[in-house]
């Protein structure tokens, strides 16, 4: 390698490996093609990849890696398969490619031909990533409407809670798009669990045992909590929540909350 070889380097992402993108390392394959033709060398330590990590998500450790490297001088040319790799809020995407600018980074978008020596880069980078954005938000309404007609249908939209399990529908993945093609699932009772919500009712309204009482007791037969619980032991609120459950009641309420992220910091919160 000659002394004088610019240094570059790579980016790749896939936000899911259930989703229709190239792997980041075919990704970074075309990267040091295209690089290599340019003239620039991208060592391997300047190859930075990540898997399943959402595009959405601004605070990303191998994307802070990078920008460490960017700033410590360790490259001074990215390449990119495209700018939605990035970032897919078009707020951090030009934030991002401004910093990386700043700090001497020139960035090559392969197939988008972004390239922010030219003049007029940021223009056309401010309509990509504004494109790139409308996307996240039409796949979120069509998987929000793909969730509530399986509701409609009795299907599961995956709130199980606990005493009920989800089984898949035989068949029902022939009707359905894409690569992985999955069956869809229907909720059904978990006998096992559900004898022991019966049992939690039984204990509050009929024996008058306190929920403080109830959770000891469930932790001390070793009762095993639903899949979402992160410590073995029960207690009071895991109770207050089975005795409040409006699914026990055969009222089953969905779509109440909805997630909103802020573009610039990628924190994301529930609203009504």
């Amino acid at each position: 390698m000659s002394e004088l070889q610019i240094i570059g380097a790579a980016y790749g992402r896939m936000s899911s490996d259930m989703q229709n993108e190239r792997s980041p390392e075919n990704q970074v394959r075309r990267c040091r093609e295209r690089a290599s033709g340019d003239g620039v060398f991208i060592p391997d330590e300047n190859v930075f990849v990540e898997h399943a990590v959402s595009g959405t998500k601004t605070d990303r450790e191998v994307l802070n890696e990078l920008k460490a490297a960017a700033k410590a001088g360790k490259f001074s040319m990215l390449y990119v398969e495209d700018l939605s790799r990035l970032s897919r809020e078009s707020t951090h995407l030009m934030l991002l490619m401004k910093e990386l600018v700043f700090d001497g980074i020139r960035i090559i978008s392969l197939n988008e031909g972004i390239d922010t020596q030219n003049e007029s880069w940021d223009l056309v980078a401010t309509m990509l990533g504004l494109h790139h954005e409308r996307f996240i938000k039409d796949l979120s309404k069509k998987v929000h409407d793909g969730q509530r007609s399986a509701v409609l249908e009795g299907l599961s939209a995956g709130d199980i809670r606990f005493g009920y399990d989800s089984e898949p529908v035989p068949g029902s993945e022939k009707t359905r798009r894409g690569r992985d093609r999955r069956p869809r699932m229907k909720v059904v009772i978990n006998a096992e669990e559900a004898d022991w919500v019966i049992r939690v009712f039984v204990w509050f309204v009929i024996e008058e045992k306190s929920m403080n009482w109830i959770a000891k007791e469930l932790t001390r037969q070793g009762v095993p909590k639903d899949h979402r619980a992160t410590t073995h032991g029960w207690h009071h609120d895991y109770v207050k929540r089975i005795l409040t459950c409006e699914k026990y009641m055969g009222c089953w309420v969905w779509g109440k909350r909805r997630r909103r992220r802020n573009p610039l910091t990628g924190e994301v919160k529930q609203i009504e």
